[in-house]
Formats: C-alpha cells, sequence, structure tokens
C-alpha cells in the first residue's frame, strides 16, 4: 500500500542517519579504490537532494553521541582520580588537575548541547574546543609515564574517535599518541619476555622460531618509534604499524603454546594496545593468526573425511562409470592436497601472497568436488553433503578474510 510523504519522511531520516555514518568511515579508509569513493561522492548527492525534497536537516544519531559522552566523561573522571595519585609522587603534574576540571566542565557543557536539537555547526564547534583541550591535556598526561594511566586514556581516545564518525569529522592523526602507544606497547612485549624462563625454551616444539620471532618484534617496535620521530608521512606509518602488527601475530602464535594464564593476560594486554595503535591510525587489525589457523585446520580435517566418504561409497560401486569414479576421487584428492597444502604454508609463515594463491586453490579445488558430489546418486550424495555442508561456509570465509 501507498504510504503517505510524511511517513517516508519519517522513515527516510533513519536511512540518511545511517547512510552518513557509512559514508564517513568509507571516505576515512586509507586505500579504498578511487570508484568506490566515486559511487559513494554520488550517492551523497542523491542523498542530499532527497533531503532538501523532503525539507530533512542532516540526522546526527544523537542518543549514541550523548551516549559517548557520557561514557568518554566517566573515563575523564576516573583518569583524573588516577592522575591525583600520581601527582604525590610529582607535584610538577599538579596543575593538570586544575586543566582538567575545566575540560570536565566543557564536557559537560557539550553533552547538554548534545542532547538538544541545535544545529550540526554549533555542535562541532563545541566539540573542536573539547578535543583541542583534551590534546594539550593528554600531551602534559602522558610525561607521567605511567602505563595504566596510559591505558585510561586508550578508552577516551576511542570515544573521541565514535564522536568524530558521528560528527562526521575526519580523524586527526596525533603523532604523540602513537609515540606513547608504541612505548606502551614495547613495555608490554618486555614485560612478556621478562617472564620467559629457560624451562619454557625447553618446552617449546621449535625454541629457535620463538626467540627469532621476539627479536624480530623488538626490531619493529624500534623502527616505528624511529619512523614516529622524524619525517615520516602517513603511508610510511601505516606500513611500519602493519609490519609491527605481522610480527606481532607471528611472536603471539609462538608464545601462546604454553597456556599459562599469567602469560595469557600479558598476552591479552599487549593485543589490546596493538588494537588501539592500529584504531589511532585509522586501521582495522589484520587477519588473526589464531583464528586463521583454527579455520584452515577445520577444512583441512573435511577435505580429508570428504576424500575417504569419496573413496568408499564411489571406488566399489557400480552403478558409476570408470571414468567417473576417476574423475570424482582425482577432484577429492586435489581438494585434499589443496587443503593441506595451504595448512603447511601457515604454519611456516609463508607470505600473504603466496598464501592467497594457496586459498585461490583451495576454492578452486572445492568448486571441482562439489560437482562430482552433485553427480552422485541421491543416497550417496546425501552423505557426502554431511561433510561438505559445514565446509561451503568456511571456505566462504577463508576466501573473505584472504582471496579476496
Amino acid at each position: 500500500p501507498a504510504i503517505g510523504l510524511d511517513q517516508f519522511a519519517g522513515e527516510y531520516q533513519a536511512i540518511d542517519r545511517q547512510w552518513r555514518v557509512v559514508s564517513h568511515r568509507l571516505r576515512q579508509t586509507p586505500g579504498v579504490d578511487r570508484t568506490c569513493l566515486a559511487h559513494v561522492e554520488k550517492l551523497n548527492l542523491y542523498d542530499q537532494q532527497i533531503c532538501e525534497l523532503l525539507n530533512l536537516k542532516p540526522q546526527l544519531d544523537r542518543r549514541e553521541l550523548a551516549r559517548q559522552v557520557v561514557e568518554m566523561r566517566g573515563s575523564l573522571q576516573t583518569l583524573f582520580e588516577d592522575l591525583a595519585y600520581t601527582v604525590r609522587r610529582q607535584p610538577n603534574l599538579r596543575p593538570l588537575l586544575v586543566e582538567g576540571q575545566t575540560l570536565l566542565a566543557r564536557v559537560d557543557r557539550f553533552g547538554r548541547l548534545a542532547g538538544q536539537d541545535v544545529p550540526h555547526p554549533v555542535l562541532v564547534a563545541e566539540y573542536r574546543d573539547v578535543y583541542a583541550r583534551w590534546r594539550a591535556l593528554a600531551k602534559q598526561v602522558r610525561l607521567s609515564d605511567d602505563r595504566y594511566i596510559v591505558r585510561r586514556m586508550q578508552s577516551i581516545e576511542a570515544n573521541h574517535d565514535m564522536i568524530h564518525e558521528l560528527l562526521w569529522l575526519p580523524r586527526e592523526i596525533d603523532r604523540d599518541e602513537l609515540v606513547a602507544l608504541t612505548r606502551t606497547f614495547q613495555r608490554d612485549v618486555h614485560h612478556i619476555q621478562h617472564g620467559i624462563t629457560l624451562d619454557h625454551l625447553i618446552e617449546h616444539p621449535h625454541p629457535e622460531d620463538a626467540v627469532a620471532s621476539a627479536l624480530a618484534l623488538n626490531q619493529a617496535c624500534a623502527n616505528l618509534i624511529t619512523a614516529l620521530a622524524g619525517p615520516a608521512s602517513l603511508d610510511d606509518l601505516v606500513w611500519d604499524v602493519r609490519v609491527l602488527e605481522v610480527e606481532w601475530q607471528t611472536a603471539d602464535a609462538q608464545l601462546s603454546r604454553w597456556g599459562e594464564v599469567e602469560l595469557d593476560q600479558r598476552l591479552a594486554a599487549a593485543q589490546r594496545t596493538m588494537e588501539a595503535l592500529t584504531g589511532a591510525l585509522g586501521q582495522e587489525l589484520t587477519i588473526d593468526h589464531h583464528e586463521i589457523v583454527a579455520l584452515v585446520a577445520t577444512i583441512h580435517d573435511g577435505a580429508n573425511a570428504l576424500a575417504s566418504q569419496m573413496v568408499r561409497l564411489v571406488s566399489g560401486s557400480n552403478q558409476y562409470s570408470a571414468s567417473f569414479r576417476a574423475t570424482s576421487q582425482a577432484a577429492a584428492r586435489d581438494f585434499e592436497d589443496a587443503a593441506h597444502h595451504l595448512h603447511e604454508s601457515l604454519t611456516r609463515h609463508a607470505t600473504e601472497e603466496h598464501l592467497k594463491r594457496d586459498c585461490l586453490a583451495v576454492a578452486s579445488a572445492w568448486q571441482s568436488v562439489q560437482e562430482s558430489v552433485d553427480a552422485c546418486s541421491p543416497q550417496h550424495r546425501a552423505s557426502l553433503n554431511l561433510i561438505c555442508r559445514p565446509l561451503g561456509p568456511q571456505i566462504a570465509k577463508l576466501q573473505i578474510l584472504y582471496a579476496y
């Protein structure tokens, strides 16, 4: 049934609000294809024209904005309480507590405006003042060199990232924050490495790999700190952080083998810092090594089971031609071999380009084995599909993670 213009306008407000966030994210994401960005700009134009026709103002998600402000305000309050204890040891930081109270007052004012129907430019102007005060204060707070305070600041920075997004503001890169996060991550790594004993290395199946990954991680940290101290461009910094992240994933895979509670807690703390570091550059973490290893292991097991079942059902059955028996078993073996080869590449920490080729080989072999299963008798097909059914989504996820 037809709907009235007022109802349509009311429903389109939600679409406009969601689209503006999606558009902002795409435009702020480094490396997005120019063709994709051209489509985004075209959709932005259509959205603007529709809003003008419906006499709609730009739709802010004010509820989420207010929630982020309240959360940030609570984190700031806790930060200043923690800082009050630090001031006892470092009296030179006392003026920061006064500045902190001023900042809280400005945050409260911005929070009140966020809950009112004030124009977008007014909100942006108020928030820019809050953010500028936070940046100046954060630079001084980091001088305390207290890792617990630095961690508290990470949650506040995450709130600022969300508020930037909700107000459709471009992300601002704070090199001081990047330096602080990199040094925090470096301390996290040293804390982990100091907890590893000779007994740990003796128990490790490949101790030389654990040592090599630790040395490579330390070097990647040092390289990033050097880059941040110089005139490195944003693209160069993104590359250095990516290198650091890859070395961290490799080291994490080696160091998590012992499964000790205290060590796992230290690894988790370092992981949170790494997430904050990549987030500060507007990046998302790349593929989690543990996730991809578990996924490929599951596919590998499924491929083995499928090959065995194909031999049992098809090879000894007279209802199939000799040619079909040969091709179907060859397809199952190729799929099994491709899965095994990918699993081996992962355990050897092959290059990403190599892994992409192996993923494409698995996907291609999977397509062939599916065609063979579809050509089997209904009874045999039903039995084989018990194995194939869970493999389909797993291989699709594999392609999303690596092949595309």
